[in-house]
């Protein structure tokens, strides 16, 4: 008996076997396009992600298996936008990706005990100016650069254009 708990503690802690760990951000499609700087799963199973680096990111949109909707964002084709503001020391960061009449925006601010907020991140979809999707990740995404100069040579969103900070 005890043998049978050795062996079930070690499928556990090497996460092999039938019951495995799950991964604290859910990965969507492989990107091919970067690191992944952010992977958000929806409270309806659909999976956000965003990977790159430089002046260009990947927005995906859909199962683990095959995205819904692809952007390739890139600060030449100017539909890729960063906001960025800096609550109690945390970044609260938006990356908004446009395609047509559409504005998809990313978001994640972390839970901060100066500011004493709850931890936030999602995705808000407007459609001509008009917010018509506000989804909360499940758990809690962070949008992590692993440079922050890519971050900051995005373009800010413009003033009056969308944002996942007010409508």
């Amino acid at each position: 008996m005890s043998g049978r708990v050795v062996v079930l503690a070690a499928l556990l802690l090497t996460g092999t076997g039938a019951v495995s760990r799950t991964p604290s951000h859910p990965v969507a499609q492989p990107a091919g396009h970067g690191r992944t700087i952010f992977s958000c799963r929806l409270r309806d199973g659909k999976i956000v992600t965003v990977a790159g680096g430089g002046d260009r990111f990947v927005y995906r949109y859909g199962n683990a298996r095959r995205p819904e909707l692809t952007i390739v964002g890139t600060v030449a084709d100017r539909n890729l936008f960063k906001m960025v503001a800096v609550h109690g020391g945390d970044w609260d960061i938006q990356l908004r990706f446009v395609s047509g009449d559409y504005s998809y925006i990313v978001h994640s601010f972390p839970r901060n005990e100066i500011v004493d907020n709850v931890a936030t991140s999602g995705l808000v979809v407007f459609r001509a100016g008009k917010r018509i999707l506000d989804r909360s990740c499940s758990p809690w995404a962070e949008i992590a650069f692993e440079n922050s100069d890519d971050l900051f040579a995005l373009p800010d969103i413009p003033e009056g254009a969308p944002s996942a900070w007010g409508d």
